[in-house]
């Protein structure tokens, strides 16, 4: 799970603030290393491009929004907040945003702060 702070410029020149964003990342194929911001293959996917959706911009959010993957059960199937959302098949889930288009429209600008159920960062680094 991943959760975005998005600072996008102009709201951020006019009010001061940013907007935090949650970011439930149920394909871990797509979850950005903390350090390189690129992904890898963890668990087999149906997809022809596993991380071709690697969450290091707001275009693939929003693809991965709507994007249904294999890897998504495999990884969660013993994940209590992926069960407890009724099993999830897309792979990220933004709680409050049912579309893509309720997503800022602005160019990336994220500071990623890392959250994930295991005690340790659970994907290779």
């Amino acid at each position: 799970m991943l959760l975005m702070k998005l600072l996008p410029s102009s709201i951020e020149v006019l009010t001061g603030m940013g907007l935090i964003v949650v970011v439930l990342v149920f394909n871990p194929n797509i979850f950005p290393n903390p350090i390189t911001g690129q992904c890898q293959q963890i668990v087999p996917s149906n997809q022809t491009n596993p991380t071709g959706l690697c969450l290091n911009s707001i275009n693939a959010l929003e693809q991965a929004m709507g994007t249904y993957d294999s890897a998504v059960a495999t990884a969660n199937a013993n994940n209590p907040i992926w069960q407890a959302l009724g099993k999830p098949e897309l792979d990220v889930v933004v709680p409050g945003i049912s579309s893509p288009s309720q997503l800022l429209t602005a160019t990336n600008s994220n500071m990623l702060l890392y959250f994930s159920d295991p005690a340790v960062y659970p994907y290779p680094i």
